[in-house]
């Protein structure tokens, strides 16, 4: 696409390609001056030059379309002017002594570093500047003017003001040679006009932390985050670069500087241009290129050849070969880009009059007015002629009237009509009274019959309950002249094509042929519509009046919320230990939304009572995003949530919200049924759980599933003797777990256990874990009665109220002390905590705020209070549940108190 943008911007007159012209002006290119320089004609020049904070105007700027920059402005701060970028073109001649002055109106120090020019010359005529000039201050430069040549003066050196040329301190320094007319003392670098070429880019986010009147600090820009959103040939973005206006036949002196801090890659499409110097230093054997990148700080001198036969009119794109053709994110032409124009006055052959300037009044229009065409020549002319886009034999244009040099024309509304819109060139000569002809001289009419388009419509949000909504666009109209957009307006659910001016009015952004346009739709506005899908219309203006196509975008208002359907929790009966599939600790709840105008954007679950909206406990959408008007979505109830809750049926409350912030006013909700505690345990006396058959041992391990007790582990089957009494146990699984006994006892084919002692059951091997005697558990109260081994440690209660060896303090036999393999601890204070003092008989472990209890007598524990002998209870971080209700369950003896358990 961009090749095919690029083939049409070489053409004569007629064939220019209308979006991408700019007015031509009358002026040739050179010769540079400066206004930043004086000479005293003995050979010194002085150059005086203020740093200064300032504004830079770049199309398609929001309003006030503007940017803040430091430039360089000429004379000294008394006098100096507003900045430019770039700054004054400093101009010497060899063998001048120069004096450059900077006065430093900033508010932090700033110096100069002359790029190029130690390289040309060969040796370091500027020493480098370290120091610079403090706010207020001023500082000089002086050195000799030695080599000709195109440098490059920018900010620099100084320590921590790397931002200072990127936001806009550079210009361009000249050194001509002895003889004029030539670039260096070699002949070939011979020139008819000369041209600047200063580029550079801008990043919006670092100049405007530079406004004087902001809080920003630009040095405090991160320059590894510059991301230049215009790209600019002298300053100027196209389409408000200026023409180099030049003859046909004439060689330009093109003096190309890169004061930016990307490289950039210069050409001309349909010139050729020669390489002649670069920093400064000419070229050994110069040569042609079609596309040359010049480094930031690089400068280089290229000579480019208007072909004789070139008509007025045509022009030669002079761009950036990597074609930055954008100006921010907007979508009309523009970056670097600038045009050399044939329009200079090449000799008459016939020698007729010389026409030196042509007018048109106005020089923008729509045609419905005539234009008036204004027209000065030599004193000699007798009489004129014009002609519309292309010229003919003399003679055969459209008369003008007047006489002695000034002659006047009109561009009558009829011959407008017939003209498409788009840039037309106006060419007028003169004849003197000998009949003789002189050339033409021209100038060009945009004429724009059409309205700007408007692109990019926009609504935030688009859906809405009855928020204010905001409408954003952009108008275009550089496609048929580039006039001013001076206007929109907006209409909702219009009938027809709207009369103008009778919509609601934007606000236009800049007064640009390229204008974003904004607007919003108020509360009131929005509460008058009703629910649905309303089309908001919006059209555009330009300065003269054409008004472009509609553009349409919808707006949904929907002041109804979502509907829920199909509640359900998997599984829908839990015991609080197993979760919706084999590896998930939770309950998963799914359910269906949907909306009949909007997305759903969110959902959120309750447990019993619903809650403020907002406050439940979020769905994620089944396919992983809340986007359409019908969704499914699922929420994970953890079990530890789970675990906290009664056995019984709970209701699960679920609702949505759609894209306009309407939540469902009534939940639905779906049932989740907890019935907790499967649970391994032995008991402290001899008598079978309600359903389990066979002879009882207060060693066997039994096993509740929620529903029926079983036997797990017969004792005496595996050489327990039937006075032996389990009093701890931690399972590992159906044949390997540890216990530990009441009292002493003897396994048959193993040998005698203490009741200080842990011991190993593998599949009906035994062997000793944890020997409490010789780890100084000699005392009757330091009895082993609970045990839970996480991680390789033990976890213990003992029967009675004495600390293990190496613990301090009072001793509880509710307390929970651990053994690491060499020491003790007391891990739980069951007094310093609140807990009951009664004495444990059962601990399983699962974390340091989670664990899981029961007691050898009734008793009460904090907020839940009463606990029997047969319960076990659950521990959550200061909170205390019922586990398993043991009584509930049929354990109502007392040889069927649990002494020793574990949690599956």
């Amino acid at each position: 696409m961009k090749r095919t943008i690029l083939s049409t911007l070489v053409a004569g007159p007629a064939l220019l390609l209308a979006a991408l012209l700019i007015p031509a002006t009358a002026s040739a290119a050179g010769p540079i001056t400066s206004t930043a320089c004086s000479g005293s004609g003995s050979g010194t020049v002085s150059c005086e030059i203020t740093a200064k904070a300032g504004t830079l105007s770049l199309p398609g700027l929001p309003a006030p379309g503007t940017v803040p920059i430091w430039g360089y402005a000429a004379g000294d701060h008394l006098v100096a002017g507003d900045p430019t970028v770039p700054g004054p073109v400093l101009v010497a001649t060899v063998g001048d002594a120069v004096t450059v002055t900077l006065d430093n109106d900033l508010t932090e120090t700033t110096g100069i570093v002359f790029e190029g020019l130690s390289m040309a010359v060969g040796l370091d005529p500027v020493p480098p500047d370290l120091i610079g000039a403090a706010p207020g201050g001023t500082t000089s430069y002086t050195f000799d003017a030695s080599t000709p040549g195109t440098y490059l003066y920018e900010a620099g050196l100084i320590s921590g003001t790397q931002h200072q040329v990127a936001m806009g301190l550079y210009g361009m320094l000249i050194i001509r040679p002895s003889t004029a007319g030539q670039a260096y003392s070699d002949p070939s670098t011979a020139y008819v006009d000369e041209a600047a070429v200063v580029l550079s880019e801008i990043d919006p986010a670092l100049n405007r932390l530079g406004d004087p009147s902001g809080t920003g600090d630009p040095s405090t820009f991160d320059l590894r985050a510059y991301a230049p959103q215009y790209f600019l040939v002298n300053g100027k973005a196209y389409p408000e670069t200026d023409p180099i206006d030049t003859a046909a036949g004439s060689k330009v002196l093109l003096r190309y500087a890169n004061a930016g801090l990307r490289h950039h890659s210069v050409a001309t499409l349909g010139l050729s241009q020669t390489v002649i110097a670069d920093d400064g230093s000419p070229a050994a054997h110069s040569h042609r290129m079609v596309a040359e990148t010049i480094a930031p700080g690089q400068t280089m001198d290229a000579i480019a050849t208007v072909p004789a036969g070139a008509a007025m009119g045509t022009r030669y794109a002079l761009y950036d070969a990597n074609q930055w053709f954008a100006n921010s994110n907007g979508a009309a032409f523009g970056g670097m880009l600038a045009f050399l124009t044939v329009s200079g006055t090449p000799p008459s052959p016939g020698g007729g009059p010389a026409t030196t300037s042509v007018e048109l009044s106005p020089s923008v229009t729509n045609g419905s007015a005539a234009v008036g065409i204004t027209a000065t020549a030599d004193a000699t002319a007798t009489a004129a002629e014009f002609f519309v886009d292309a010229t003919g034999p003399a003679g055969t244009g459209t008369s003008m009237t007047g006489g002695s040099g000034t002659f006047t024309g009109s561009l009558g509304t009829g011959l407008l009509a017939t003209l498409s819109s788009g840039s037309h060139t106006v060419y007028v000569h003169s004849q003197d009274a000998t009949l003789a002809w002189g050339s033409f001289n021209f100038a060009v009419l945009n004429l724009d019959k059409t309205g700007p388009a408007t692109t990019g419509a926009a609504l935030s949000p688009s859906v809405t309950s009855g928020t204010p909504v905001a409408i954003s666009g952009t108008a275009t109209d550089v496609a048929t002249g580039g006039s001013n957009i001076a206007g929109a307006e907006y209409w909702i659910d219009a009938t027809g094509t709207p009369s103008p001016g009778t919509g609601t009015s934007l606000t236009v952004n800049a007064a640009a042929p390229v204008a974003a346009i904004s607007g919003t739709i108020g509360t009131a506005t929005i509460n008058g519509l009703s629910e649905g899908t309303r089309v908001v219309s919006i059209q555009s203006r330009d300065a003269l009046g054409n008004r472009g196509a509609i553009a349409t975008v919808n707006l949904v208002v929907d002041r109804t919320g979502p509907t829920t359907s199909s509640v359900v929790a998997t599984p829908g009966t839990t015991n609080g230990e197993v979760g919706f599939n084999s590896t998930t600790p939770a309950v998963r709840i799914s359910a269906s939304f949907s909306d009949t105008l909007t997305n759903i954007s969110t959902a959120e679950g309750f447990i019993d009572t619903v809650g403020t909206n907002g406050t439940g406990f979020t769905f994620t959408a089944t396919d992983g995003l809340f986007n359409s008007p019908t969704e499914g979505g699922f929420a994970d109830i953890p079990l530890t949530t789970v675990r906290l809750l009664s056995n019984g049926a709970h209701k699960i409350y679920v609702h949505a919200k759609d894209a306009a912030g309407n939540w469902e006013t009534t939940a639905s909700f779906g049932l989740l049924v907890v019935d907790r505690p499967p649970l391994y345990f032995s008991t402290s006396g001899s008598a079978n759980p309600p359903g389990v058959g066979g002879s009882a041992d207060d060693a066997d391990i039994y096993f509740y599933n929620g529903s029926a007790f079983s036997r797990v582990f017969d004792a005496s089957a595996d050489g327990l003797p039937n006075s032996a009494n389990v009093d701890g146990f931690d399972r590992i699984d159906g044949s390997h777990f540890y216990l530990s006994f009441a009292s002493d006892t003897t396994i048959a084919g193993f040998g005698t256990v203490q009741d200080e002692d842990v011991v190993y059951y593998d599949q009906g091997d035994w062997s000793v874990y944890f020997d409490g005697t010789a780890a100084g558990l000699t005392a009757n109260n330091q009895d082993l009665d609970a045990i839970s081994i996480v991680g390789g440690i033990l976890y213990f209660s003992t029967a009675g109220a004495t600390n293990p060896p190496g613990v301090t303090g009072t001793a509880d036999d509710a307390d929970i002390y651990s053994w690491n393999g060499s020491t003790f601890a007391r891990v739980f204070d069951a007094t310093a905590l609140g807990w009951s003092s009664v004495n444990v008989d059962g601990f399983v472990r699962v974390d340091a705020t989670h664990f899981y209890l029961s007691y050898a007598s009734d008793t009460t524990v904090p907020v839940l209070g009463a606990v029997q002998d047969e319960d076990v209870v659950y521990y959550d971080t200061g909170t205390w549940s019922m586990y398993f209700d043991g009584t509930s369950r049929g354990l109502t003896s007392n040889n069927l108190d649990i002494d020793a358990f574990d949690i599956p």
